[in-house]
């Protein structure tokens, strides 16, 4: 089970009860996404097999999803415990944080 957790540090505005919070650095997630959105965006990105060759134990530290509409997110692994994992993800602005061979993603 993969789980992707919101975090306050890419907020501005709540957003599915967590309270805004964003670094001054950090990018910053739009308002106006599903709750389900984010979720489905990393079960995507991960079977396009856009994972990353560092783990930690069997999960993949970093998954990056793309679209063809030009929207880029990584999500970064912060949890893990057994069967069980979460991320946590951002608009990626850097386009050299993702690895050339990433291809685009169908939700």
């Amino acid at each position: 089970m993969r789980g992707l957790t919101g975090s306050p540090e890419h907020k501005r505005a709540p957003w599915n009860g967590i309270k805004a919070g964003a670094r001054a650095n950090a990018a910053i997630c739009p308002v106006d996404l599903p709750i389900d959105f984010p979720q489905k965006m990393l079960e995507a990105a991960i079977a396009a097999g856009n994972v990353s060759e560092l783990r930690d134990d069997e999960w993949p530290r970093y998954v990056w999803y793309l679209d063809g509409e030009g929207h880029r997110y990584t999500a970064r692994l912060t949890r893990k415990g057994g069967k069980k994992a979460e991320y946590k993800g951002w608009p990626e602005e850097n386009l050299q944080a993702i690895p050339s061979g990433a291809k685009q993603c169908t939700l």
